[in-house]
């Protein structure tokens, strides 16, 4: 083998290294460009979504400084009470045999 084809040789690897190291360089720039940008949106997202979180906060915050969620929740338990004594009632008139039958167990 000739020094001429050594060198060829040796000359041929180095552009073929070089041209590796190019693309990977390229790849890894074009790769750090979409991660930068998807960063990006995530945090306008997160911004948004932080926003809305903070408007919803700051409404139930004044809500309940006036006591306006006091009365709502007052409303409300109200509801569910005369709901839970209705229930109550028709337990105990079952119990009690005040109920007639059920219309399948009259046949």
């Amino acid at each position: 083998m000739s020094e001429n084809t050594v060198n060829e040789g040796l000359n041929e690897a180095k552009s073929g290294a070089e041209k590796a190291a190019n693309a990977a360089e390229n790849t890894w720039d074009a790769t750090k460009d979409k991660i930068e940008g998807t960063v990006d949106k995530l945090g306008d997202e997160a911004g948004k979504v932080w926003d809305k979180v903070e408007d919803k906060a700051e409404v139930l915050w004044d809500k309940a400084q006036s006591g306006e969620l006091t009365e709502e929740a007052k409303a409300k338990l109200g509801e569910l009470a005369e709901g839970a004594k209705g229930l109550w009632n028709k337990l105990v008139d079952k119990l009690d045999g005040d109920e007639p039958p059920a219309a399948d167990k009259q046949a």
